[in-house]
């Protein structure tokens, strides 16, 4: 893969097996959305990170958890790490429509950015 050269505020290092992806940070959007976005980020980055691997390797270990949960109650099917990421969203969408927290969009961003980071490792 060959990226061309961007000024370093303009970038989000990622780091998978060894390999540092950039990625483009938007031009400043809205104070209150990048406030979210910037806070999602921190969260699917950093010490988080650290502590549960890259979203491909995580959401794979939840797959793998769910789908056995599945097979025990007699339901056969395979949910994809992406597809996990995306549940947790309707999950998230669920308890806002319930109860409105800044907590669950920011769940909702981080959990759309961990889509996209699936879907740009996955084969």
């Amino acid at each position: 893969m060959t990226l061309k050269p961007l000024p370093l505020k303009e970038l989000i290092r990622e780091e998978y097996r060894g390999e540092c992806v950039d990625q483009i940070l938007p031009e400043k959007p809205d104070a209150s959305i990048q406030s979210i976005l910037s806070e999602a980020l921190n969260c699917t980055s950093g010490d988080r990170r650290r502590d549960y691997d890259h979203a491909l390797p995580n959401h794979q270990r939840i797959a793998g958890y769910w789908n056995a949960h599945l097979k025990s109650i007699g339901i056969e099917g395979v949910l994809s790490p992406a597809d996990v990421a995306l549940m947790m969203i309707l999950l998230k969408v669920a308890r806002q429509s319930r109860t409105p927290k800044r907590d669950n969009l920011v769940d909702i961003a981080g959990y759309a950015r961990c889509v996209s980071q699936i879907e740009e490792m996955e084969p």
